[in-house]
């Protein structure tokens, strides 16, 4: 069979119907790809390094980055503090970086963690109110006719007498 201008006729593609599903299966994964390449530049590490990994790792399924540009894009969101402690180890595939990271990552998380902790147990609590002198408190800490500070104690008794002790009567019990 010939076909148009040299080329020879595919049977496979006879018809129109057929010709446009061998395209789209062709290239229907290359538009999925820039999709999860989209998605993968919207997520950005919020404090969970195993979360953040997870979803790069989900979309990377479909993305299929691997060695110096699935790198670039993991460590682009991370804080300084996580690449830092990167810097001092050395890998050599994939897995073993996505491990070391995990590991390092959840360190830096834990510290932040213990700051936290420990700055709400150093933080100073506010004093406690002070209190109204109720009525019962009445006596206390008075003064006598001459300035001088007495400590006066007036108490009801269960057979309705009032009883008053001053620093006079203490020192005469004992």
């Amino acid at each position: 069979m010939g076909g148009i201008g040299g080329f020879t006729r595919d049977p496979n593609y006879a018809t129109w119907e057929r010709f446009r599903q061998e395209i789209i299966k062709r290239y229907i994964g290359i538009e999925e790809e820039r999709q999860a390449l989209d998605e993968m530049d919207r997520i950005s590490y919020k404090g969970k390094i195993n979360t953040y990994l997870l979803l790069l790792e989900i979309l990377n399924i479909k993305a299929g980055l691997s060695g110096i540009a699935w790198r670039v894009r993991v460590e682009s969101k991370l804080p300084q503090e996580i690449l830092r402690r990167l810097s001092h180890f050395s890998f050599a595939t994939d897995e073993e970086w996505i491990k070391i990271l995990r590991k390092v990552g959840r360190q830096e998380e834990e510290l932040l963690e213990r700051g936290k902790l420990t700055k709400s147990l150093t933080t100073p609590h506010a004093p406690p109110p002070k209190r109204k002198r109720e009525e019962s408190d009445k006596g206390f800490n008075t003064k006598n006719e001459k300035g001088d500070q007495t400590t006066k104690l007036e108490r009801d008794l269960p057979d309705g007498k009032l009883l008053e002790i001053t620093p006079q009567k203490i020192k005469t019990i004992l």
